[in-house]
């Protein structure tokens, strides 16, 4: 999911989006189309190209996040690119993805990536692969990616630079979440390898939550959202949740 939070955050933004530790990159089935319509409302595109992941473009949004779009080659061999060309046909035949869940633009497909610049790429892919669990399944000089699972990945570039850890979430105007199975099993993971902990365990209604820091002082949430029947206080357990919980489990057959 991409969630913008009204919770009371910092008014500083990242100043420039080849450096921001958490930029979103959304998965376009047509860019052009999705340019047209942001220029429509008047939203800033800051940059475009062409790399090897294909044509892109960067925005800020109304409240100056950096965010990209992407269309990746139709003949595309990376093994992240053939997984969403699968889900898009299956979104072309059943509409949708998530039973229960609006479908999306017909130009964008969903959540690409999340493109985190790093001071240190060797050391970084290290802690995402070996720490944090994030199979690699891309390396190359500039750049490693991690598999997120569903054709999400993390793309870890050169161009970043190590920050003071925050000590509270809402000190960070942009973090992104991995949706975990089990979040105590995890977080003993992440204990025994002395991780950082920003905040240790936020229960709510559908789930519970926590913060970490990489090495570089760059936030991560980790999260285990509840069937209907774990949920608590009324809680109404999310369409999306409950898909993302059957396909962990039809993957773990």
């Amino acid at each position: 999911m991409f969630e913008p939070k009204s919770d009371a955050g910092p008014e500083w933004r990242y100043p420039d989006w080849k450096s921001s530790p958490t930029l979103p990159v959304i998965r376009c089935v047509e860019l052009g189309s999705v340019l047209s319509r942001l220029r429509r409302f008047n939203v800033d595109v800051v940059a475009s190209g062409n790399d090897e992941f294909g044509d892109y473009a960067v925005f800020q949004d109304i409240d100056e996040h950096f965010v990209m779009l992407r269309q990746a080659p139709m003949d595309s061999t990376r093994p992240i690119d053939i997984v969403a060309r699968e889900r898009l046909t299956m979104r072309e035949n059943h509409r949708a993805y998530n039973p229960g869940v609006a479908p999306l633009p017909r130009d964008i497909q969903g959540i690409d990536s999340i493109i985190r610049h790093v001071a240190d790429l060797g050391a970084m892919a290290a802690f995402y692969s070996d720490t944090v669990g994030l199979p690699i399944v891309e390396a190359a000089p500039t750049h490693v990616v991690l598999d997120c699972g569903d054709s999400t990945a993390l793309e870890l570039r050169a161009g970043g630079q190590a920050e003071s850890p925050p000590q509270d979430r809402f000190e960070v105007p942009d973090a992104f979440i991995l949706r975990v199975d089990d979040f105590d099993g995890f977080r003993e993971t992440l204990l025994a390898n002395k991780v950082r902990i920003v905040n240790d365990r936020i229960q709510f209604g559908r789930g519970v939550l926590g913060y970490i820091c990489d090495p570089e002082g760059h936030l991560i949430g980790y999260e285990e959202r509840y069937e209907q029947s774990g949920c608590r206080d009324n809680a109404v357990a999310f369409a999306e949740d409950m898909e993302a919980n059957r396909r962990w489990r039809e993957r773990s057959r």
